[in-house]
């Protein structure tokens, strides 16, 4: 046993930090720490640091034993240089190998010496005295501090002094090493060489951290903080949650059937007291369930804790462009020193991209060049070319006030963009209070700061955000839930980050920059650690893909039915393409979009080529489309789109409720989902419109999924809810599913059976 812990009580005045808190870390123990913000993880280091009194509780070391930290705000004496801060972590080693020389002397004429000498030699070689130059110059250099030996640490910047302070951890070694978010500024290549340190330690660790993958590589152990309690896990972090929500849903399930039963039998007691007013027995009895029904109350376990979840969402604006952004030939220098050589980009919709490239390679540099906030190189050939398309709107999120002014609150800001009302609304959904409106950026947190950028951005409405480092200073459960909110975004993502599990949920996309050079990674981020690995290559960020290679340009001009011909034959080769191709992810995406906008251009081909006006008694949009009814002589009607002589039409016959369907004008060029949209809008307009309760359909090459068959009729089904279930767009589990001829309806049964569901 290294540390012990016997119920720790600690309080801020009337809040409980922590409640009878105990546990024990042995020898070679790696534990994680978690636990929500203000669940008491701060004070519990401060109380094993030494730094705070528990207002009760024990805590126990181990004789000679040492603890190390790293600081979250390290700060130096001036004057004092990199080297000699490093010299004076490794004291321990140096005290125990002067001891050695001062034991050795003794040797001869002191029996005990030799006993005291074994001792000190094992400490020494424990805290791998043999090593300790190397090991810090190794260490140094991993953090890249190695150049700056000779500097005066106070001047160090930010980001640069964590990593010597963690650098101090480090290669002090001592028995307990309590780490407090050691990957801040650290970028993904140093973060890998610290999972790597820390499986090698020998002594206990004791970690609070926000990078997930981190702790799944590192810890064997959880510790939870909540409410003041604290429960051990095992495991990392995932196993550890994963363990967490089971135990959560066991302890639902379990207090709902206590009350379930308490209820039961309070109000079983209730109807036997009410029958036993005059009765001897039955008023026993119901004081029986009364008392069982006291002692079921008392057992039934309590539920568990609401957690407070922050739900981030993101909207876009409405730009439509397939590319929203081209970055070609750009080069960078600063002085002498090359930065980016040659950089190409395409942003297309619906991508999420990762920048992953270690720190001082460039990436910020290359989003202040894509934002126009810093000019490229004028003297690159060719000429470089950055540029938004039309109506993009992008959002920047910095790393300092994340897109915020500084001496402005935050409902000032957000308010300007959609008014006090529905800022504050934003606000709530980030996690803020009412307190909190009136704050400025200065005044909040890291993590506070953070979530208000967001809110910004979210109301911004940009077709393109550009975030640059936004896990800094999240916590887990606001880290998921950004996740989320990037999934359901509608538009474009290029992120900067450092945290993999991150850049593993998020990225549809990674890029990196080697050598000066922007490279893409193919298949997202497996495709990006096997890059690593060197078992793929990279690839061009600005390549086109398949499907935007444009076949050349011809001389001939096409005339809108040419044009039309061309969109069909496209979209019935994409239709082949996904039913015989095997797709990357990113490939299924863009062709999927391309089939949506060559859908929309034939769309409106269709409407402005059968466009002449014509008078109609009832109309219903489907779709892009105007679908008319007109009565031709009572009781008969007549459906198209619009209306040019050769458009395809239908003729409709009603008797008494039933409208019967036939085709009177019949183009055989006719798309199948053009010939959907026109007996989709004939149905409609029938029963919503016409007074039909029954529909006959035509023959027709066209199925409607979903609709089971009887009697060639559709019946007592209104068009409203047609659109409401959805029922040409996804499938219904429930409906059997059967064909005759070649047309389709519903049963009254089924539809009244779906109604209810």
């Amino acid at each position: 046993m290294k540390v012990r812990a016997s119920n720790l009580r600690h309080a801020y005045g009337d809040k409980v930090t922590l409640n009878g808190v105990s546990f024990e870390l042995a020898g070679g123990a790696r534990v994680a720490l978690t636990g929500r913000n203000g669940a008491g993880k701060t004070t519990l280091l401060k109380i094993i640091l030494g730094e705070l009194i528990p207002d009760w509780g024990e805590l126990e070391f181990a004789t000679d034993f040492r603890i190390g930290a790293l600081e979250q705000d390290p700060s130096f004496v001036p004057g004092t240089s990199v080297q000699t801060i490093i010299r004076q972590a490794m004291q321990h080693v140096f005290n125990l190998e002067q001891r050695l020389r001062e034991l050795e002397t003794q040797l001869e004429s002191n029996p005990e010496a030799v006993l005291q000498w074994s001792a000190t030699l094992e400490a020494f070689e424990v805290a791998g005295g043999y090593s300790a130059e190397a090991r810090a110059a190794q260490v140094l250099a991993a953090l890249e501090l190695d150049g700056f030996l000779e500097r005066d640490a106070s001047s160090l910047s930010g980001g640069e002094r964590t990593r010597l302070a963690l650098a101090v951890a480090l290669v002090n070694r001592p028995d307990l090493l309590v780490l407090d978010e050691p990957t801040n500024h650290l970028d993904i290549r140093m973060r890998e060489w610290l999972e790597r340190t820390l499986l090698e330690y020998s002594g206990a660790l004791l970690i609070v951290s926000h990078d997930r993958a981190l702790l799944d590589a590192v810890v064997n152990s959880t510790f939870h903080l909540e409410r003041g309690n604290l429960k051990t896990y095992p495991g990392g972090f995932s196993k550890a949650r994963n363990a967490r929500l089971e135990e959560r849903r066991v302890q639902g399930k379990q207090h709902r059937v206590g009350r379930f039963e308490f209820k039961r039998l309070e109000k079983s007691a209730s109807r036997v007291a009410a029958w036993g007013k005059n009765n001897e027995k039955l008023a026993k009895r119901a004081k029986a369930i009364k008392t069982r029904a006291a002692r079921v109350e008392a057992s039934t376990i309590e539920a568990p804790i609401k957690e407070r979840k922050i739900a981030m969402s993101l909207e876009s604006g409405n730009a439509r462009a397939a590319t929203l952004f081209k970055l070609e030939h750009v080069t960078k220098h600063f002085g002498d020193r090359l930065i980016l050589e040659d950089a190409g980009l395409r942003i297309r919709a619906g991508d999420r991209i990762a920048l992953l490239a270690p720190n001082g390679a460039g990436k910020t540099t290359l989003l202040k060049i894509i934002l126009g906030e810093l000019a490229p190189d004028v003297v690159a050939i060719p000429e470089p070319l950055i540029r938004f398309s039309d109506g993009v709107q992008p959002a920047y999120f910095d790393q300092t006030y994340h897109g915020l002014t500084p001496n402005r609150t935050v409902l000032t800001q957000i308010s300007e963009r959609v008014g006090e009302t529905q800022a504050k609304a934003y606000l709530g959904r980030y996690g803020f209070k009412p307190e909190d409106f009136g704050k400025i950026p200065k005044q909040l947190s890291g993590g506070e700061r953070a979530r208000a950028g967001m809110a910004l951005i979210a109301a911004t409405r940009a077709d393109v955000l550009i975030l640059d480092e936004p896990t800094n200073h999240l916590d887990v459960e606001a880290l998921e839930s950004l996740e989320d909110a990037l999934w359901a975004y509608p538009g474009s993502v290029l992120f900067v980050t450092h945290d993999r599990a991150f850049a593993q949920a998020v990225a549809t996309r990674v890029l990196g920059i080697e050598f000066n050079k922007l490279v893409e990674y193919p298949n997202g981020f497996e495709g990006y650690l096997k890059a690593k690995r060197g078992e793929s290559a990279r690839v061009n960020p600005n390549q086109l893909l398949d499907s935007e290679l444009l076949p050349e340009a011809s001389e001939q001009f096409l005339n809108p039915w040419q044009e039309l011909q061309l969109l069909e034959e496209r979209l019935i080769e994409l239709e082949q393409v996904f039913l015989r191709d095997a797709l990357s992810i990113r490939e299924f995406d863009r062709l999927k979009l391309e089939q949506a906008q060559a859908r929309m251009r034939a769309e409106e081909l269709y409407a402005g080529l059968w466009s002449a006006p014509v008078e109609f008694d009832a109309t219903m949009k489907i779709g892009a489309f105007d679908v008319r009814a007109a009565e031709l002589e009572p009781q008969t009607w007549s459906f198209w789109v619009r209306g040019e002589e050769d458009c395809p039409s239908l003729r409709g016959k009603l008797e008494g409720s039933t409208m019967q369907l036939e085709w009177s004008s019949w183009n055989s060029s006719m798309m199948p989902w053009f010939e959907k949209i026109l007996i989709s809008g004939a149905m409609g307009l029938s029963l919503e419109r016409l007074g039909a309760t029954r529909v006959g359909l035509p023959s027709t090459h066209v199925h409607f999924k979903n609709l089971r068959i009887e009697n060639n009729t559709v019946s007592g089904f209104s068009y409203s809810h047609w659109l409401q279930l959805k029922i040409f767009r996804e499938p219904v589990r429930h409906l059997k599913f059967a064909r005759s001829l070649d047309s389709w309806s519903i049963l009254e049964r089924d539809q009244k059976r779906r109604l209810k569901r």
